[in-house]
Protein backbone atom coordinates (compact mmCIF):
# COMPACT_ATOMS: atom_id res chain seq x y z
CA UNK A 1 0.00 0.00 0.00
CA UNK A 2 3.47 2.11 0.81
CA UNK A 3 4.52 1.85 -3.05
CA UNK A 4 0.67 2.47 -4.18
CA UNK A 5 0.54 5.92 -2.32
CA UNK A 6 4.15 6.81 -3.76
CA UNK A 7 3.10 6.17 -7.03
CA UNK A 8 -0.61 8.39 -6.71
CA UNK A 9 1.74 10.93 -5.11
CA UNK A 10 4.45 11.04 -7.47
CA UNK A 11 4.15 13.94 -9.89
CA UNK A 12 4.62 11.42 -12.72
CA UNK A 13 2.59 9.53 -10.76
CA UNK A 14 0.29 8.19 -14.11
CA UNK A 15 3.10 6.72 -15.77
CA UNK A 16 5.03 5.27 -13.01
CA UNK A 17 1.57 4.23 -11.01
CA UNK A 18 1.34 1.52 -13.78
CA UNK A 19 5.01 0.17 -13.54
CA UNK A 20 4.25 0.11 -9.80
CA UNK A 21 1.08 -2.05 -9.92
CA UNK A 22 2.61 -4.31 -11.92
CA UNK A 23 5.53 -4.79 -10.00
CA UNK A 24 3.02 -5.39 -6.91
CA UNK A 25 1.51 -7.63 -8.70
CA UNK A 26 4.29 -9.87 -9.42
CA UNK A 27 5.38 -9.82 -5.67
CA UNK A 28 2.01 -11.36 -4.86
CA UNK A 29 2.53 -13.60 -7.61
CA UNK A 30 5.98 -15.43 -6.07
CA UNK A 31 4.24 -15.03 -2.35
CA UNK A 32 1.64 -17.07 -3.53
CA UNK A 33 4.11 -19.59 -5.43
CA UNK A 34 6.00 -20.21 -2.42
CA UNK A 35 3.04 -20.72 0.10
CA UNK A 36 2.32 -23.07 -2.32
CA UNK A 37 5.64 -24.92 -1.78
CA UNK A 38 5.60 -24.12 1.76
CA UNK A 39 2.15 -26.57 2.04
CA UNK A 40 3.50 -29.21 -0.06
CA UNK A 41 7.18 -29.97 1.27
CA UNK A 42 7.57 -27.75 4.48
CA UNK A 43 4.56 -27.18 6.74
CA UNK A 44 0.96 -28.86 7.46
CA UNK A 45 -2.30 -27.70 6.41
CA UNK A 46 -3.51 -26.28 9.71
CA UNK A 47 -0.45 -23.88 9.95
CA UNK A 48 -1.01 -22.92 6.24
CA UNK A 49 -4.64 -21.83 7.25
CA UNK A 50 -3.48 -19.65 10.24
CA UNK A 51 -0.75 -18.05 7.92
CA UNK A 52 -3.34 -17.24 4.94
CA UNK A 53 -5.41 -15.76 8.36
CA UNK A 54 -2.72 -14.25 9.62
CA UNK A 55 -1.83 -12.51 6.18
CA UNK A 56 -5.39 -11.77 5.16
CA UNK A 57 -6.03 -10.05 8.15
CA UNK A 58 -3.10 -7.88 7.84
CA UNK A 59 -4.09 -7.35 4.15
CA UNK A 60 -7.24 -5.89 5.43
CA UNK A 61 -5.88 -3.59 7.67
CA UNK A 62 -3.43 -2.08 5.52
CA UNK A 63 -6.01 -1.43 2.86
CA UNK A 64 -8.23 0.11 5.71
CA UNK A 65 -5.86 2.83 6.63
CA UNK A 66 -4.67 3.25 3.14
CA UNK A 67 -8.10 4.38 2.56
CA UNK A 68 -8.78 6.27 5.46
CA UNK A 69 -6.02 8.39 4.70
CA UNK A 70 -6.95 9.01 1.36
CA UNK A 71 -9.94 9.94 2.40
CA UNK A 72 -8.37 12.19 5.28
CA UNK A 73 -6.02 14.47 2.30
CA UNK A 74 -8.83 14.68 0.05
CA UNK A 75 -11.07 15.78 2.92
CA UNK A 76 -8.70 18.22 4.11
CA UNK A 77 -7.57 19.12 0.67
CA UNK A 78 -10.85 20.30 -0.75
CA UNK A 79 -12.31 21.51 2.64
CA UNK A 80 -15.52 19.60 2.33
CA UNK A 81 -18.17 20.84 4.32
CA UNK A 82 -19.43 17.70 5.09
CA UNK A 83 -18.27 14.27 4.96
CA UNK A 84 -21.06 12.47 2.60
CA UNK A 85 -21.28 15.26 0.15
CA UNK A 86 -18.59 13.84 -1.83
CA UNK A 87 -19.20 11.55 -4.62
CA UNK A 88 -15.25 10.05 -3.93
CA UNK A 89 -15.72 9.88 -0.40
CA UNK A 90 -18.74 8.42 -0.58
CA UNK A 91 -17.36 5.83 -2.96
CA UNK A 92 -14.56 5.14 -0.58
CA UNK A 93 -16.54 5.09 2.45
CA UNK A 94 -18.21 1.96 0.85
CA UNK A 95 -15.18 0.06 -0.04
CA UNK A 96 -14.24 0.43 3.61
CA UNK A 97 -17.08 -1.03 4.70
CA UNK A 98 -16.76 -4.32 1.85
CA UNK A 99 -13.03 -4.49 3.37
CA UNK A 100 -14.24 -5.00 6.70
CA UNK A 101 -17.11 -7.24 6.11
CA UNK A 102 -15.15 -9.39 3.60
CA UNK A 103 -12.18 -9.61 6.09
CA UNK A 104 -14.67 -11.14 8.65
CA UNK A 105 -16.03 -13.36 6.42
CA UNK A 106 -13.03 -14.86 4.87
CA UNK A 107 -11.83 -15.43 8.39
CA UNK A 108 -14.37 -18.00 9.05
CA UNK A 109 -13.85 -19.15 5.70
CA UNK A 110 -10.61 -19.99 5.99
CA UNK A 111 -11.11 -22.44 8.66
CA UNK A 112 -13.78 -24.84 6.60
CA UNK A 113 -12.27 -25.03 3.21
CA UNK A 114 -9.81 -26.51 1.65
CA UNK A 115 -6.47 -24.54 1.09
CA UNK A 116 -7.05 -24.41 -2.67
CA UNK A 117 -10.19 -22.12 -2.40
CA UNK A 118 -8.30 -20.15 0.84
CA UNK A 119 -5.81 -19.64 -1.95
CA UNK A 120 -8.07 -18.47 -4.75
CA UNK A 121 -10.02 -16.20 -2.17
CA UNK A 122 -6.92 -14.54 -1.14
CA UNK A 123 -5.69 -13.65 -4.33
CA UNK A 124 -9.26 -12.70 -5.24
CA UNK A 125 -9.30 -10.43 -2.46
CA UNK A 126 -5.83 -9.01 -3.50
CA UNK A 127 -6.30 -8.61 -6.82
CA UNK A 128 -9.42 -6.79 -6.34
CA UNK A 129 -8.52 -3.84 -4.42
CA UNK A 130 -5.69 -3.49 -6.90
CA UNK A 131 -8.03 -3.00 -9.84
CA UNK A 132 -10.23 -0.98 -7.57
CA UNK A 133 -7.18 1.44 -6.78
CA UNK A 134 -6.50 1.02 -10.59
CA UNK A 135 -9.99 2.05 -11.67
CA UNK A 136 -9.96 4.79 -8.40
CA UNK A 137 -7.01 6.92 -10.64
CA UNK A 138 -7.64 5.88 -14.30
CA UNK A 139 -10.16 8.69 -13.96
CA UNK A 140 -8.00 10.50 -12.84
CA UNK A 141 -5.40 11.14 -15.56
CA UNK A 142 -5.87 14.77 -14.58
CA UNK A 143 -6.57 14.48 -10.65
CA UNK A 144 -8.02 16.49 -7.86
CA UNK A 145 -4.56 17.37 -7.32
CA UNK A 146 -3.76 18.08 -10.53
CA UNK A 147 -5.48 21.12 -11.78
CA UNK A 148 -4.32 22.79 -15.16
CA UNK A 149 -4.53 26.30 -16.66
CA UNK A 150 -6.23 26.94 -19.73
CA UNK A 151 -7.22 29.68 -22.45
CA UNK A 152 -10.35 30.51 -23.57
CA UNK A 153 -11.36 33.39 -26.29
CA UNK A 154 -14.87 34.80 -27.40
CA UNK A 155 -16.07 38.04 -28.31
CA UNK A 156 -18.14 37.90 -25.11
CA UNK A 157 -16.86 37.10 -21.70
CA UNK A 158 -19.91 35.43 -21.51
CA UNK A 159 -19.60 33.16 -23.90
CA UNK A 160 -15.65 31.89 -23.59
CA UNK A 161 -15.07 28.50 -24.96
CA UNK A 162 -11.46 26.87 -25.69
CA UNK A 163 -12.31 26.15 -29.12
CA UNK A 164 -9.52 26.66 -31.84
CA UNK A 165 -6.74 26.79 -28.26
CA UNK A 166 -4.65 23.20 -27.63
CA UNK A 167 -5.46 23.28 -23.78
CA UNK A 168 -4.27 23.01 -21.08
CA UNK A 169 -1.17 25.57 -21.82
CA UNK A 170 0.24 25.40 -18.44
CA UNK A 171 0.37 22.03 -16.19
CA UNK A 172 2.65 21.17 -13.28
CA UNK A 173 4.89 19.56 -16.17
CA UNK A 174 6.15 22.82 -17.24
CA UNK A 175 6.99 24.10 -13.63
CA UNK A 176 10.97 23.38 -13.54
CA UNK A 177 11.89 25.14 -10.47
CA UNK A 178 9.69 23.12 -7.78
CA UNK A 179 8.07 19.94 -7.44
CA UNK A 180 4.42 21.44 -8.62
CA UNK A 181 1.58 19.37 -7.48
CA UNK A 182 -0.77 21.26 -9.61
CA UNK A 183 -1.28 24.74 -11.19
CA UNK A 184 -4.55 27.15 -10.49
CA UNK A 185 -6.13 30.31 -9.87
CA UNK A 186 -4.28 31.89 -13.38
CA UNK A 187 -4.53 35.93 -13.37
CA UNK A 188 -4.37 37.42 -17.02
CA UNK A 189 -2.52 40.79 -17.58
CA UNK A 190 -1.44 42.58 -21.01
CA UNK A 191 1.24 45.09 -20.89
CA UNK A 192 2.17 46.32 -24.37
CA UNK A 193 2.38 43.61 -26.59
CA UNK A 194 3.08 40.45 -23.97
CA UNK A 195 1.13 38.62 -22.23
CA UNK A 196 1.67 37.88 -18.18
CA UNK A 197 0.02 34.85 -16.08
CA UNK A 198 0.17 34.55 -12.32
CA UNK A 199 -0.74 31.31 -10.43
CA UNK A 200 0.00 29.36 -7.69
CA UNK A 201 2.13 26.71 -8.16
CA UNK A 202 1.90 24.20 -5.39
CA UNK A 203 4.86 23.32 -4.10
CA UNK A 204 4.14 19.13 -3.57
CA UNK A 205 7.72 19.60 -0.88
CA UNK A 206 6.23 22.16 1.33
CA UNK A 207 2.50 21.43 0.93
CA UNK A 208 2.03 25.46 0.31
CA UNK A 209 1.46 27.42 -2.66
CA UNK A 210 3.73 29.47 -4.16
CA UNK A 211 3.11 32.45 -7.05
CA UNK A 212 4.49 31.70 -10.21
CA UNK A 213 4.66 33.28 -13.77
CA UNK A 214 4.18 32.40 -17.76
CA UNK A 215 4.45 34.72 -20.48
CA UNK A 216 3.00 34.71 -23.95
CA UNK A 217 3.84 37.18 -27.06
CA UNK A 218 0.13 35.57 -28.79
CA UNK A 219 -1.51 34.30 -25.17
CA UNK A 220 -1.48 30.90 -27.45
CA UNK A 221 2.22 29.36 -26.80
CA UNK A 222 2.94 30.13 -23.46
CA UNK A 223 6.75 30.24 -21.29
CA UNK A 224 7.26 29.09 -18.23
CA UNK A 225 9.57 31.42 -15.94
CA UNK A 226 9.82 30.69 -12.51
CA UNK A 227 8.73 31.13 -8.89
CA UNK A 228 8.30 35.12 -8.38
CA UNK A 229 6.87 34.98 -4.53
CA UNK A 230 6.50 32.71 -1.95
CA UNK A 231 6.48 33.06 2.15
CA UNK A 232 6.57 30.37 4.60
CA UNK A 233 2.99 30.33 4.19
CA UNK A 234 0.45 29.14 1.78
CA UNK A 235 -0.24 31.70 -0.96
CA UNK A 236 -2.64 31.46 -4.24
CA UNK A 237 -5.17 32.98 -6.16
CA UNK A 238 -2.48 36.23 -7.32
CA UNK A 239 -4.83 39.18 -8.22
CA UNK A 240 -2.82 41.38 -9.98
CA UNK A 241 -4.02 44.44 -10.66
CA UNK A 242 -3.05 48.29 -11.60
CA UNK A 243 -3.00 51.75 -9.72
CA UNK A 244 -1.35 55.22 -10.46
CA UNK A 245 0.63 53.11 -13.33
CA UNK A 246 2.04 49.85 -10.91
CA UNK A 247 1.34 46.92 -10.44
CA UNK A 248 -0.19 45.45 -7.38
CA UNK A 249 -0.87 41.62 -6.06
CA UNK A 250 -3.18 40.85 -3.51
CA UNK A 251 -2.70 36.88 -3.31
CA UNK A 252 -4.85 34.98 -0.60
CA UNK A 253 -2.84 34.51 2.78
CA UNK A 254 -5.95 33.56 4.52
CA UNK A 255 -4.03 30.45 6.42
CA UNK A 256 -2.47 33.13 8.64
CA UNK A 257 -5.97 35.25 8.78
CA UNK A 258 -4.52 38.16 6.96
CA UNK A 259 -5.07 39.75 3.48
CA UNK A 260 -1.62 41.45 2.30
CA UNK A 261 -0.74 43.38 -0.31
CA UNK A 262 1.93 43.49 -2.71
CA UNK A 263 3.76 45.86 -5.06
CA UNK A 264 6.01 45.68 -8.09
CA UNK A 265 9.39 46.70 -7.97
CA UNK A 266 10.33 45.38 -10.76
CA UNK A 267 7.52 44.13 -12.79
CA UNK A 268 6.85 41.05 -13.56
CA UNK A 269 9.52 39.04 -11.86
CA UNK A 270 10.04 40.75 -7.88
CA UNK A 271 7.37 41.76 -5.74
CA UNK A 272 7.70 43.56 -1.75
CA UNK A 273 5.50 43.22 0.64
CA UNK A 274 3.20 46.66 1.30
CA UNK A 275 1.05 46.13 3.91
CA UNK A 276 -1.49 43.94 5.42
CA UNK A 277 -4.99 45.41 4.68
CA UNK A 278 -7.35 43.27 6.48
CA UNK A 279 -7.06 40.17 9.45
CA UNK A 280 -8.36 38.30 12.30
CA UNK A 281 -10.19 35.86 9.42
CA UNK A 282 -9.31 33.21 6.53
CA UNK A 283 -9.84 35.74 3.54
CA UNK A 284 -10.53 33.80 0.59
CA UNK A 285 -9.85 34.12 -2.89
CA UNK A 286 -10.30 38.57 -2.23
CA UNK A 287 -11.31 40.14 -5.53
CA UNK A 288 -10.33 43.80 -5.74
CA UNK A 289 -11.85 46.39 -8.72
CA UNK A 290 -12.15 50.27 -8.87
CA UNK A 291 -15.70 51.53 -9.62
CA UNK A 292 -17.50 54.78 -9.15
CA UNK A 293 -14.42 56.77 -7.59
CA UNK A 294 -14.10 53.92 -5.02
CA UNK A 295 -11.77 50.51 -4.64
CA UNK A 296 -14.02 47.78 -3.56
CA UNK A 297 -13.27 44.27 -2.60
CA UNK A 298 -15.19 40.93 -2.32
CA UNK A 299 -13.55 38.33 -0.55
CA UNK A 300 -15.01 34.43 1.12
CA UNK A 301 -14.81 34.11 4.96
CA UNK A 302 -16.24 30.59 5.86
CA UNK A 303 -16.89 27.04 4.59
CA UNK A 304 -16.96 28.79 1.26
CA UNK A 305 -19.92 29.79 1.81
CA UNK A 306 -20.04 33.63 3.20
CA UNK A 307 -19.05 36.81 0.67
CA UNK A 308 -18.33 39.30 2.31
CA UNK A 309 -17.92 43.10 0.77
CA UNK A 310 -15.35 46.16 1.70
CA UNK A 311 -14.73 49.10 0.29
CA UNK A 312 -12.21 52.13 0.31
CA UNK A 313 -10.55 55.28 -1.49
CA UNK A 314 -7.23 53.45 -2.13
CA UNK A 315 -6.07 49.84 -1.77
CA UNK A 316 -4.10 51.00 0.84
CA UNK A 317 -7.12 51.02 2.90
CA UNK A 318 -8.55 51.61 5.48
CA UNK A 319 -11.02 49.10 4.53
CA UNK A 320 -15.11 49.77 5.53
CA UNK A 321 -17.16 46.76 5.71
CA UNK A 322 -20.44 47.38 3.49
CA UNK A 323 -23.85 47.84 5.46
CA UNK A 324 -25.57 45.10 3.21
CA UNK A 325 -22.43 42.50 3.59
CA UNK A 326 -22.25 39.39 3.53
CA UNK A 327 -23.96 39.70 0.42
CA UNK A 328 -23.97 36.07 0.31
CA UNK A 329 -24.21 33.45 3.57
CA UNK A 330 -24.76 30.21 3.67
CA UNK A 331 -24.56 29.27 -0.20
CA UNK A 332 -21.67 27.64 -1.32
CA UNK A 333 -22.85 27.33 -4.59
CA UNK A 334 -22.43 31.09 -5.13
CA UNK A 335 -20.09 32.48 -3.10
CA UNK A 336 -16.61 32.17 -3.23
CA UNK A 337 -15.13 34.48 -6.09
CA UNK A 338 -13.77 32.80 -9.19
CA UNK A 339 -11.61 35.49 -10.62
CA UNK A 340 -11.52 38.97 -11.59
CA UNK A 341 -14.38 41.40 -12.02
CA UNK A 342 -15.62 42.61 -15.40
CA UNK A 343 -16.89 46.03 -17.08
CA UNK A 344 -18.89 44.71 -19.96
CA UNK A 345 -21.79 46.79 -22.38
CA UNK A 346 -21.80 49.68 -18.91
CA UNK A 347 -22.25 45.74 -16.47
CA UNK A 348 -20.34 44.61 -13.97
CA UNK A 349 -20.28 41.04 -14.07
CA UNK A 350 -18.41 38.99 -11.23
CA UNK A 351 -17.66 35.38 -11.39
CA UNK A 352 -18.31 32.91 -8.42
CA UNK A 353 -17.27 29.40 -7.98
CA UNK A 354 -19.90 26.67 -7.63
CA UNK A 355 -18.62 24.75 -4.19
CA UNK A 356 -21.59 22.98 -3.75
CA UNK A 357 -21.25 19.02 -2.71
CA UNK A 358 -16.99 19.14 -4.37
CA UNK A 359 -14.77 21.93 -4.57
CA UNK A 360 -14.68 23.22 -7.95
CA UNK A 361 -17.75 22.40 -9.51
CA UNK A 362 -18.13 25.07 -12.39
CA UNK A 363 -18.39 28.81 -12.58
CA UNK A 364 -21.50 31.06 -12.26
CA UNK A 365 -21.60 34.77 -13.78
CA UNK A 366 -23.78 37.41 -11.83
CA UNK A 367 -24.25 41.28 -12.84
CA UNK A 368 -24.10 43.90 -10.07
CA UNK A 369 -27.43 46.00 -10.78
CA UNK A 370 -26.76 48.09 -7.80
CA UNK A 371 -23.10 49.55 -5.96
CA UNK A 372 -23.35 52.18 -3.57
CA UNK A 373 -21.99 52.90 0.17
CA UNK A 374 -25.40 52.50 1.42
CA UNK A 375 -27.01 49.47 -1.32
CA UNK A 376 -25.66 46.71 -3.16
CA UNK A 377 -27.95 44.20 -5.49
CA UNK A 378 -27.19 41.76 -8.14
CA UNK A 379 -28.65 38.84 -10.17
CA UNK A 380 -27.39 35.46 -12.01
CA UNK A 381 -26.70 35.94 -15.80
CA UNK A 382 -28.76 33.00 -17.53
CA UNK A 383 -29.55 29.51 -15.86
CA UNK A 384 -26.36 27.97 -16.84
CA UNK A 385 -22.81 28.48 -15.84
CA UNK A 386 -20.48 30.45 -17.51
CA UNK A 387 -17.75 27.56 -17.34
CA UNK A 388 -18.40 24.10 -17.10
CA UNK A 389 -15.74 21.56 -18.16
CA UNK A 390 -16.15 19.36 -21.38
CA UNK A 391 -12.98 18.39 -22.23
CA UNK A 392 -10.80 15.69 -20.55
CA UNK A 393 -8.21 18.23 -19.00
CA UNK A 394 -11.32 20.08 -17.07
CA UNK A 395 -14.51 17.57 -17.27
CA UNK A 396 -14.76 16.90 -14.03
CA UNK A 397 -14.66 20.61 -12.79
CA UNK A 398 -13.61 24.34 -13.01
CA UNK A 399 -13.56 26.96 -10.97
CA UNK A 400 -11.44 30.54 -12.20
CA UNK A 401 -11.70 33.03 -14.82
CA UNK A 402 -9.81 35.92 -15.36
CA UNK A 403 -11.18 37.85 -18.48
CA UNK A 404 -9.66 40.68 -19.89
CA UNK A 405 -10.54 42.76 -23.29
CA UNK A 406 -7.49 42.69 -25.59
CA UNK A 407 -5.72 45.58 -27.82
CA UNK A 408 -7.46 43.67 -30.73
CA UNK A 409 -11.12 43.70 -28.90
CA UNK A 410 -11.48 39.99 -28.01
CA UNK A 411 -12.17 38.78 -24.76
CA UNK A 412 -9.34 36.48 -23.48
CA UNK A 413 -9.39 34.39 -20.21
CA UNK A 414 -7.29 32.10 -18.50
CA UNK A 415 -9.13 29.35 -16.73
CA UNK A 416 -8.38 26.20 -14.88
CA UNK A 417 -9.99 22.98 -14.75
CA UNK A 418 -9.17 19.32 -13.50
Amino acid sequence: MGLIYFFVENRNFYISRKKGIFFLIFLFIILVLVLIFANKYIISLDQMKLIYLILLINLSILLIVFFIFLIYRRYSFYEKKGFFSSKVNLFEVILILILISSSFAFAGILYSVSILISIFIFSFSCLFGLFILWKSYELEKICPNKWSIGIYKSKSPLTLTGNGTSNPVISFKEVNDINAKFVADPFLIQEKEKYYLFFEAFNSKTEKGEIALATSVDAVNWSYEKIILKEKFHLSYPHVFKWKEEYYMLPETGKIKSLRLYKAREFPYQWDFVKEILHGKEFMDSTIFYYANLWWLFTETKNNSVLKLYYSDTPLGPWKEHKKSPIVDGDSSIARPAGNVVFYNKEIIRFAQDDESNYGNQVWAFEITKLTKEDYEEKRIGNKPILKGCEKWNKRGMHHISAIKDKKGEWIASVDGY
